[in-house]
């Protein structure tokens, strides 16, 4: 299998994760705030079979190019975004288990804000979109303005750290971007 498609198989993973919690958040719904939990191992699976993927290719210039690789230090890039998905997982799967434990309230409109970060870094690295790159500054620095009020109430605490952490990874993968940019060239 291509690195390509594993991503993008993280990535959907990814994406239906957050819609999810949106969803279960919107709807009071526990049961789909467990189910989530359990998804967070199949990211992990994927992220496992990613990190082989690039050992071997490593290794070897031949299955490099076999998996989609003509220059072998591009491989870097790609494994280091697929780490910040496999770690977008583990917060919101966290989230999911802080929210459900404690039952604690979660400020939706800057979860919907954090999944449209979410959507637009993955869309800055696949595409190479330098739009989607500014959308993601744009909306971080708002969603940092934003988040402050939110951290002074203690109940919404917990889970505005979270979202900071899940929003810092999106700029991870921006930087990601610039470093896979250069490679290239």
């Amino acid at each position: 299998m291509k690195i390509e498609k594993t991503l993008e198989r993280m990535e959907i993973i990814l994406k239906s994760m957050m819609s999810d919690l949106i969803f279960a958040i919107e709807e009071e719904n526990k049961k789909v705030l467990r189910n989530l939990m359990y998804r967070d191992d199949e990211l992990d699976k994927f992220y496992s079979l990613l990190s082989k993927q690039v050992s071997v290719a490593l290794k070897s210039k031949k299955i490099a190019e076999k998996i989609g690789f003509k220059n072998q230090s591009l491989i870097l890039p790609y494994k280091a975004y697929g780490k910040c998905l496999e770690a977008m997982g583990d917060i919101i799967s966290l989230m999911c288990r802080v929210i459900e434990a404690e039952e604690i309230p979660v400020n939706l409109p800057m979860l919907k804000k954090s999944k449209e970060i979410m959507k637009n870094a993955i869309n800055a690295f696949r595409k190479d979109c330098a739009e989607s790159e500014k959308r993601v500054a744009k909306l971080y620095s708002e969603f940092l303005n934003e988040i402050e009020i939110y951290m002074k109430d203690k109940k919404l605490k917990k889970t505005a750290l979270l979202e900071i952490l899940l929003n810092n990874f999106c700029i991870d993968i921006i930087e990601i971007c610039a470093q896979k940019r250069a490679l290239e060239t």
